[in-house]
């Protein structure tokens, strides 16, 4: 062999090695960049790699110092949307007791793979210190929120027993009460999610004050049997309330909820117009 084909036999083993790492580095990043997708149901398709196990995802998991929420989803599924104002209101009712974290698992794969995800939206509980308590699949309301929290040992949705529905002193709130017993039926549920995007939308700086303030109550539970007396209930109702220091001052069962399930945009403006009403003292 001369010294011309020994220099075309390198150059061509050169060439050949320089295509390997480039298809290498390619398919890398193929990998890396393979998309998940979601549909209206908010089922996820497969991640490219394995989910981790319970134990490396609790190793992966970053500390903290407060309980946190985690919700992972995306901004175009359907349930996802439902649950943004459900965790906005969360948020800031429950700043300083507890963290509320949203994540686009469609621009965050490695966060979907850290949390295990295969559905969206998916709610992660975690401890002080990070690691997962309970986890859910699909929309989750706000009452199945706290009553998971209750059930791991947090009693965020109860004040304390001696501050249970007392405004501050001297100062006027409203209540927004959603009471419910514990078998619920479609327009209950409906009824329930609209007041309460409503609410969010039109008094989302009263919520952040305290001015006002939206509750959703079990009336079937030992602890809530009272408001069925005390504001006459027979069904699911949402009721406002004024109070003025620690007196209720009036109340009133919005009564045409019922009527205007059919049309979302006419039973939110009939709610926001009444609470309006109340915030103003207007009679």
């Amino acid at each position: 062999m001369n010294s011309t084909q020994a220099i075309r036999i390198a150059v061509a083993l050169v060439v050949a090695l320089a295509v390997g790492v480039v298809i290498a580095v390619k398919r890398s990043q193929d990998h890396a960049e393979a998309l998940p997708t979601s549909d209206e149901s908010g089922a996820v398709a497969a991640l490219p790699e394995s989910a981790p196990t319970e134990a490396q995802r609790d190793a992966q998991l970053p500390s903290a110092t407060l309980p946190k929420l985690v919700d992972l989803g995306s901004t175009t599924c359907i349930p996802c949307k439902k649950m943004a104002p459900i965790l906005e209101a969360l948020g800031e009712e429950f700043a300083g007791r507890f963290d509320v974290e949203f994540i686009d698992v469609q621009n965050d794969h490695a966060a979907a793979r850290q949390y295990g995800v295969r559905l969206i939206p998916t709610q992660v509980f975690l401890d002080a210190a990070g690691a997962e308590l309970a986890r859910h699949q699909g929309f989750m309301s706000r009452q199945d929120i706290l009553a998971t929290w209750e059930s791991l040992g947090h009693g965020f949705g109860k004040p304390p027993s001696n501050q249970r529905d007392l405004a501050p002193q001297g100062r006027p709130k409203v209540v927004a009460y959603y009471f419910h017993g514990e078998t619920r039926c479609l327009s209950c549920l409906t009824i329930e999610q609209l007041a309460q995007e409503a609410i969010a939308r039109c008094w989302a700086e009263d919520l952040k004050s305290r001015r006002l303030e939206w509750r959703a109550v079990n009336y079937d539970q030992p602890d809530n049997e009272h408001y069925l007396d005390l504001f006459d209930l027979a069904h699911s109702s949402l009721v406002l309330t004024r109070y003025v220091g620690d007196t209720l001052e009036r109340w009133q069962v919005l009564d045409r909820v019922w009527e205007l399930t059919e049309s979302e945009n006419l039973l939110q403006d009939y709610i926001c117009d009444e609470i309006e009403r109340y915030l103003d003292n207007r009679l």
